[in-house]
C-alpha cells in the first residue's frame, strides 16, 4: 500500500472516532470475551481482524501507536490493574475497560535500582510492570505468528525495551511482543506474611503471574496487530529464559503458546523457605533503621515469622526501598530467590517433574556465556579490556576462570537442560551452540580473548542493535560475518515462529544447515553456529560432556598456580547458577546462608 492511501484510511478512520467521542456515537465499551469494536473503522479497512493505521481496538479499549522503520509500534500497553497498594503483592488483576483513545508511543519498566551516572537510581514504576511493547511489519498481513519476549536481569532489573524489535520483526514476518512484570521482591517474595491470599498468590511467584497474565492478554488481543492467537512462541533471554523453562513445568500455562525459544536460559527453580530467609536477611536493615527491631538478627527472625506487624511494614515500604533492599542484578547469581518451586504455580520437585507441557523447543546459547561476568568480578572489574589483556599476571588467571565458567554455564544452558528433559519431553528440542566470536584473526584479540560469544549476544544478533560487550566493537558487529551469523540464527527462528521446524529455507530462499533435534545421548547433540569473513554455517556437533569432565579438566589444568586457581574457584566462579556441582566438589561457601 503506498503512503498516501495508507495515510487517508487512517484519517478516515480519525474522524470516525472524532464523531464518537463528540457525542455523535457512543464508543463502546466491551467485556474482555467480546470481538473487535468501533466498526465503522473495521469497515474503512474492510477487516474485522486487522487495522493496518497505528490505531487499533483491543478488547480493553483503543490504542494509538506509531509508524517507523517501516514497522508498526504500540509502547507501553497495560496487560493487567496497577499492582499497587492493596494489590501490591496479589496476583495481577484484569484491566477494565477504556473509553478514550490511549496513547501507547512509549515504553515502560517495572520498579528496580539501576545505575544513572554511576549512582543507584529508583527506575520504573509499579504500574510500568505490567505493560508491554508491540512490533509488527507494516504490512496488511494478517495472521502472523507471535513471538512472546522476556527480557533479562535476574528477574531483579530489565525492561522491555531490551529487545529493539524493529528489524526482527520484518526479518521474521512476525508480531513481537516484549513484556514487562514484576521484578526483585516485588516480584518474587516468598516472606510468610504475605500468604493470605490464593494458592496461587502464596506461591510469592508473583512475576510468573504476571508473565501468565500478558500471555493471556497476547493472546486476547493477537488479532488487533495482526497476530494469529493460535501460533504464539514464549521466549525470553537469561532470567527471561530461565523464566521460558519454568512456563514448560508450570501447570496453568498449558494450552497458552505453541513453542519456546530460551536464549541463554537454563532450569532454575528455589526453595521458598530458603529464599525467606534471604530475603529476610536483606530487608533486615531497614527494620532496624525503623526502629520495629533493635537488631538486625531480631529482624531476620520477626520477619520470618506470619503476622500482621510483618505485613503492615512490608505493604508500608515504598517501591524505592523495596527494590534497594536487594541491589540490584549484581548480587550474586545462586542467592537471588525466584522461581518457588511451591507446588502450586511451579512443581515442588522442581524440573524432576514427569510433567512438562511438549511444544518444540529451541535453546540458543553461545560458548563464552561466562565471559561478561568474569569480566565484571574482583579482581578483573576494574581493568579494561585492554588493561586485562596488558596484565601479565591476572590475564591467565581470566583466561582459566572465563574457560572453565564458560563451559559450565554452556552446558547449564543446554545440554544438561535437554538430557534432564529427554525421557519426559515428546515434542522436538533443539540446541544451539554459537562459536562466533572466538577467532582472533577474525575477531581480534582483545575481543575474541575476554568476550567471544558472551551470555545474551543473541540479542545484538537478532536485533542488529549492540548491547553490552558488543557496543565497544561496533566495526566487528558491522562486519559482513556477523551479519552473515545474524542472517543464518534469524533463518531458523523464522522457520521456527511459522512452522515450529527451524529448518527449511534462509531469508534469501536458499536451503539451511540441518539442524538436527536431540534423539538419545549417543547422537547428535548441537548445532554449532560459525562464520569466517565471508560466510556463516551451522553444523551438528556429536560431542557431549558432564560437569565431571569439566571439573576434571579444571583440576588437571596447570596454567595458572595453585593458590590462584583456588581464589578463582572460591570468588569467581562460586556461587552461579552452573556452580553446584563446583561448590559441592571444592566445599565453598553456601551464599545462601
Amino acid at each position: 500500500m503506498n503512503e498516501r492511501k495508507r495515510q487517508n484510511r487512517f484519517l478516515a478512520a480519525v474522524c470516525v472516532l472524532s464523531l464518537l467521542m463528540a457525542g455523535g456515537w457512543d464508543l463502546p465499551v466491551h467485556a474482555a470475551n467480546t470481538g473487535a469494536s468501533v466498526s465503522a473503522i473495521h469497515e474503512i479497512n474492510q477487516s474485522p481482524r486487522y487495522n493496518q493505521s497505528v490505531l487499533v481496538e483491543t478488547k480493553y479499549g483503543a490504542l494509538k501507536g506509531f509508524a517507523k522503520d517501516e514497522a508498526l509500534h504500540w509502547y507501553g500497553v497495560p496487560y493487567a490493574l496497577a499492582p499497587v497498594g492493596s494489590l501490591r503483592w496479589k496476583a495481577p488483576q484484569h484491566l477494565h475497560p477504556w473509553q478514550d483513545v490511549l496513547k501507547a508511543t512509549e515504553s515502560k519498566s517495572a520498579t528496580q535500582i539501576g545505575k544513572v551516572n554511576g549512582k543507584p537510581t529508583l527506575l520504573g514504576s509499579e504500574a510500568g510492570a505490567v505493560t508491554l511493547d508491540i512490533t509488527r511489519p507494516d504490512t496488511a498481513e494478517t495472521n502472523l505468528p507471535v513471538l512472546f519476549y522476556i527480557h533479562g536481569g535476574n528477574n531483579q532489573t530489565g525492561k522491555s525495551a531490551a529487545l529493539p524489535a524493529t528489524a526482527l520483526a520484518k526479518e521474521t514476518n512476525a508480531v513481537i511482543v516484549s513484556i514487562n512484570h514484576r521484578l526483585g521482591l516485588l516480584g518474587f517474595n516468598a516472606l510468610p506474611a504475605l500468604r493470605h491470599g490464593t494458592a496461587e498468590e502464596n506461591s510469592g511467584n508473583f512475576g510468573l503471574l504476571d508473565i501468565r497474565a500478558a500471555l493471556e492478554w497476547v493472546k486476547e488481543n493477537a488479532e488487533a496487530f495482526g497476530g494469529n492467537p493460535e501460533n504464539i512462541t514464549i521466549s525470553g533471554s537469561s532470567a527471561g529464559g530461565r523464566d521460558v523453562m519454568a512456563m514448560l513445568i508450570a501447570p496453568s500455562f498449558a494450552g497458552k503458546y505453541q513453542k519456546a525459544i530460551s536464549f541463554s536460559g537454563g532450569m532454575t527453580t528455589a526453595d521458598p523457605a530458603a529464599s525467606a530467609h534471604v530475603e529476610a536477611r536483606h530487608l533486615a536493615p531497614l527494620v532496624v533503621q525503623k526502629g520495629l527491631q533493635p537488631d538486625e538478627e531480631a529482624a531476620v527472625k520477626w520477619l520470618e515469622t506470619d503476622n500482621k506487624a510483618v505485613r503492615d511494614f512490608l505493604y508500608g515500604l515504598t517501591d524505592e526501598e523495596v527494590a534497594a533492599s536487594f541491589g540490584g542484578a549484581a548480587i550474586r547469581m545462586s542467592a537471588f530467590p525466584h522461581l518457588f518451586a511451591d507446588g502450586t504455580v511451579l512443581p515442588k520437585e522442581g524440573f524432576d517433574t514427569k510433567t512438562y507441557y511438549q511444544v518444540p523447543i529451541l535453546m540458543v546459547n553461545g560458548d563464552r556465556e561466562f565471559s561478561i561476568f568474569c569480566k565484571g568480578s574482583k579482581p578483573f572489574n576494574t581493568l579494561t579490556s585492554s588493561q586485562l589483556m596488558a596484565d601479565t599476571t591476572l590475564l591467565p588467571q581470566y583466561k582459566f576462570a572465563e574457560k572453565y565458567g564458560s563451559q559450565m554455564y554452556g552446558y547449564f544452558n543446554g545440554e544438561e537442560s535437554a538430557v534432564r528433559m529427554l525421557d519426559k519431553y515428546a515434542a522436538p528440542i533443539y540446541t544451539c551452540l554459537i562459536h562466533w566470536g572466538d577467532d582472533p584473526k577474525l575477531c581480534g584479540e582483545e575481543y575474541a580473548t575476554i568476550y567471544g560469544a558472551y551470555h545474551c549476544m543473541t540479542t545484538s544478533l537478532m536485533t542488529h542493535i549492540l548491547t553490552n560487550a558488543a557496543m565497544q566493537y561496533p566495526a566487528l558487529y558491522a562486519s559482513p560475518s556477523c551479519k552473515n551469523v545474524s542472517a543464518l540464527l534469524n533463518s531458523y527462528y523464522k522457520n521456527f515462529l511459522w512452522s515450529g521446524n527451524p529448518n527449511g529455507k534462509d531469508l534469501n530462499g536458499k536451503e539451511l544447515p540441518k539442524w538436527a533435534p536431540w534423539k538419545d545421548l549417543k547422537g547428535t547433540t548441537q548445532l554449532i553456529v560459525d562464520a569466517d569473513a565471508t560466510r556463516a554455517w551451522g553444523k551438528m556437533s556429536k560431542e557431549h560432556t558432564s560437569y565431571k569432565a569439566i571439573l576434571d579438566e579444571m583440576d588437571a589444568d596447570q596454567s595458572i598456580d595453585h593458590q590462584a586457581k583456588k581464589i578463582m574457584i572460591q570468588t569467581v566462579l562460586n556461587g552461579r547458577w552452573f556452580s553446584t556441582a563446583l561448590d559441592a566438589r571444592y566445599q565453598n561457601k553456601n551464599l545462601w546462608e
